[in-house]
């Protein structure tokens, strides 16, 4: 009798859910994403609504960590310990993942598989993510490399600092891996700098001068390349610069955005 008791109350609790998401206007979705402010002061309030009681405030440039985004606009976010609202219109996030930007962008992640130069498996997110506007930058160079046949494939981007110390674990040479430190947050751990190869747009990967992760002289931008090659690399490079970024002279797949002035932030990429 009490576990019939116990499965009649479990439905009757999802019941209650299934009713109160699928009428409720204000139903909410999990994101757990990073946003900064863009208002100058931004008010955080105990519900979504204007005329929810007011909180605190928070000021331009601060991250936010969103807990959840009401279907009316507001976000709930992690405030002092404790929970609060806010309008999602003056706020941007941070990171972005590229694919939502761009579909037809090509992602495979080496470091997700043991298909990389460690044989291990590094991390475990199949999301390539960027700063927002190094995301919007790769995008460019995508909407310029199809116009002439061709798409991106992303090999690696953001890549969180314990996944660099993973990356370290397997392999602590500092001639190849950047070894991690909290106190310099650079390259792939700061969302600005992927690695990449061209594909058609039928989603072969074109020849080029050597495989990914490669260490040998084959590497190097400056390396001999054959002519079939050096036109392939030719077409990626230039629209790589047009859209912002700049080339790792070691490593022909290596780009970083320009613009390296961004806060160092650790976030989970499966949240985007």
């Amino acid at each position: 009798m009490r576990r019939i008791k116990k499965i009649l109350i479990s439905c009757l609790a999802l019941l209650s859910l299934w009713v109160s998401f699928f009428t409720n206007p204000t139903s909410t979705y999990a994101a757990n994403k990073v946003y900064t402010v863009t208002a100058s002061k931004l008010n955080i309030r105990s519900g979504p609504s204007t005329t929810a009681k007011l909180i605190g405030t928070v000021k331009k440039g601060q991250f936010l960590t969103v807990v959840n985004k009401h279907a009316n606009g507001w976000y709930k976010i992690k405030f002092k310990s404790k929970t609060g609202f806010i309008s999602g219109k003056y706020v941007i996030a941070e990171f972005t993942n590229v694919k939502s930007l761009d579909k037809s962008l090509i992602v495979d992640l080496r470091y997700n598989t043991t298909n990389n130069f460690t044989g291990k498996r590094i991390y475990n997110f199949s999301q390539a993510i960027l700063r927002t506007s190094t995301a919007k930058k790769l995008a460019k160079a995508n909407s310029i490399l199809k116009k002439q046949g061709y798409t991106i494939k992303v090999w690696d981007a953001y890549r969180p600092l314990s996944a660099q110390q993973t990356l370290w674990n397997a392999y602590p040479n500092s001639d190849y891996v950047a070894k991690p430190s909290p106190k310099n947050i650079r390259g792939h751990q700061l969302g600005a700098t992927l690695d990449i190869t061209l594909c058609t747009l039928d989603g072969k990967e074109v020849q080029m001068q050597s495989k990914f992760d490669d260490f040998s002289s084959r590497a190097s931008r400056s390396y001999k390349r054959n002519s079939v090659q050096e036109k392939n690399y030719q077409i990626m490079d230039k629209a790589m610069r047009q859209a912002g970024f700049v080339g790792y002279s070691k490593e022909w797949w290596h780009y970083s955005d320009k613009n390296q002035k961004f806060k160092p932030l650790q976030v989970n990429p499966a949240n985007y």
